[in-house]
C-alpha cells in the first residue's frame, strides 16, 4: 500500500489529520484528502476511503474499492454491498488498513515473521510445492493427504481463503523459509466441530525436518493465539508419530487422552 486517499465531505481537525498522518507515515504510507468531486485516477496501490455516497459510487464505477465511514449508528444503505465499513476511522491502526487493501486486492497476509521463517497465508499458487511436498510417504503416514487432482486442492484454497482468512484470526498458514523463499511446510490453528478448544497443526517436509523449522513455527503460532487471550489449545497426534510427541512435549503439551476422530485413533495432546 503506498498511499490512504481520503474522498471526504467531512474533513477531521487538523490535528486529528496531523496525528492520523504521522502514524501511517511511520509505516511508509503516505495520507491525502480530496472533495468527493475530485478527480480519481484509481490505482490499486493505494487505499481509497470515503463517507460520501458519490464517492463511493465513482470508486465502484472505475473498477475499484473503497471503505466506506459511516457515522456511529448511521444506516449503511447508502454504502450497499460494501465489505468493510468503519465508524472511527482515524482512531483505528495501520494493520487494519493494511488487512483492508490485501483483501480489496486478493493478497495474501504475511501473518507472522520469525528469525528464518515467514508465515502467511495460503494462496493458489503454494499448491504445487505442497504436492513436491506430500510425495513422500513419510508425510501422509500420519498426516492427512491433498485433493487427488490439484485443481482441486486449488479450489478448495480459494475457498478457505474467502471463507476463513476474511472471517477469523484463526487459520492454516504456509510457511516460507526466509533465506531462499521456499515453501517447506503449513502450520496454524483449526476450529474443529466437537471441540471447546482450539486445535494447533504442522507439517514440515521431509527435506526441511530437524532443523528446528515446526518448533520455531509453532511456538510463533501459540504466541499469537496467548496475544488473542486464546489459551486453550489441543493437538491431534496418531500413534506412532514420535517426532510430534517430542515436540509437543517441547512446546509443553502433554498428552491427555487416547480418542477416535472420523475413524482414527488419536492422541489428544493438551497445554
Amino acid at each position: 500500500m503506498k498511499s490512504i486517499i481520503f474522498y471526504i465531505k467531512h474533513k477531521p481537525s487538523p490535528a486529528t489529520r496531523l496525528s492520523f498522518a504521522l502514524r501511517m507515515l511511520l509505516r511508509g504510507v503516505k495520507v491525502s484528502y480530496c472533495k468527493e468531486d475530485a478527480a480519481m485516477n484509481y490505482d490499486t496501490g493505494n487505499l481509497y476511503v470515503t463517507d460520501s455516497e458519490i464517492s463511493y459510487s465513482r470508486i465502484s464505477k472505475a473498477g475499484g474499492k473503497a471503505l466506506a465511514v459511516v457515522e456511529e449508528g448511521a444506516s449503511d444503505t447508502d454504502f450497499a454491498g460494501a465489505e468493510y465499513l468503519c465508524s472511527d476511522v482515524f482512531k483505528a491502526e495501520f494493520k487494519y488498513f493494511d488487512e483492508v487493501w490485501h483483501r480489496f486486492n486478493d493478497l495474501p497476509m504475511t501473518i507472522l515473521k520469525t528469525k528464518r521463517l515467514i508465515l502467511r497465508e495460503t494462496v493458489e499458487a503454494d499448491v504445487d510445492s505442497f504436492y513436491e511436498m506430500y510425495k513422500d510417504p513419510r508425510i501422509t503416514e500420519f498426516t492427512e493427504g491433498l485433493y487427488d487432482n490439484p485443481e482441486e486442492e486449488k479450489e478448495y484454497v480459494r475457498q478457505y481463503r474467502e471463507k476463513v482468512y476474511k472471517v477469523s484470526i484463526f487459520g492454516i498458514y504456509t510457511v516460507i523459509r526466509k533465506k531462499d523463499g521456499a515453501i517447506i511446510g503449513r502450520v496454524g490453528t483449526t476450529i474443529r466441530d466437537g471441540f471447546d478448544e482450539v486445535e494447533v497443526g504442522f507439517v514440515i517436509g521431509t527435506a526441511y525436518q530437524r532443523k528446528g523449522y515446526a518448533f520455531e513455527a509453532m511456538k510463533a503460532i501459540l504466541k499469537r493465539m496467548d496475544g488473542f487471550g486464546e489459551k486453550k489449545r489441543f493437538a491431534l497426534v496418531m500413534p506412532g508419530n514420535i517426532s510430534s510427541q517430542k515436540l509437543l512435549t517441547k512446546l509443553s503439551f502433554a498428552k491427555v487422552d487416547e480418542i477416535t476422530v472420523g475413524g482414527i485413533r488419536y492422541g489428544l495432546w493438551k497445554d
